[in-house]
């Protein structure tokens, strides 16, 4: 990321442009050019605008989550996955968003379990497709975390299954 960060930097210093921080409250479309009206009063014109507004992550809220974020807690596979090469991961909900990071996972990896909640995942059939393709992807079912263990890194995931039997999930940090 620190990179990308020094690339935008050195951009920004070739094309003497200038960095604001400032709160946009309002933006007109005026010909082919963008009127962007800041909190400050300070207008500004632009032949395109970039919407970066973030996202909050959805957090699972059990032990051990907050304790490891950034040490094996991850909230953007796209961001870290590099970073997990060569180990176990295990990705948190069945949707299109968690297949999707399972697949791009499954490059780096040489297991990917996907844990689900509920007793069937909500992933639309493309993704569930490229998914059963995958033979390092696992998906497990009735799936509620419990907790998440490590000395300095994450190295197991404890979920129990709605029989009430726990499975911890090792992984090799």
């Amino acid at each position: 990321m620190l990179i990308l960060v020094e690339l935008y930097k050195k951009n920004l210093k070739a094309n003497d442009l200038e960095v604001v921080l400032d709160e946009v409250v309002g933006i007109e479309k005026s010909g082919n050019t963008f009127l962007l009206k800041m909190k400050s009063k300070k207008k500004y014109e632009a032949v395109s605008v970039v919407v970066t507004s973030g996202a909050k992550s959805k957090l699972i809220n059990v032990p051990g989550e907050e304790e490891f974020s950034g040490k094996g807690v991850s909230y953007c596979s796209l961001c870290d996955g590099p970073i997990f090469k060569n180990k176990i991961v295990a990705v948190i909900g069945g949707g299109n968003n968690g297949f999707e990071s399972a697949l791009f996972l499954s490059n780096y990896v040489p297991k990917v379990y996907i844990l689900e909640y509920n007793d069937k995942t909500n992933a639309d059939q493309e993704n569930t497709d490229l998914v059963s393709k995958h033979k390092n992807i696992e998906i497990i079912t009735n799936a509620k975390i419990v907790r998440i263990e490590g000395k300095v890194f994450v190295n197991k995931v404890v979920y129990e299954d709605f029989s009430n039997c726990k499975k911890p999930i090792s992984f090799e940090y």
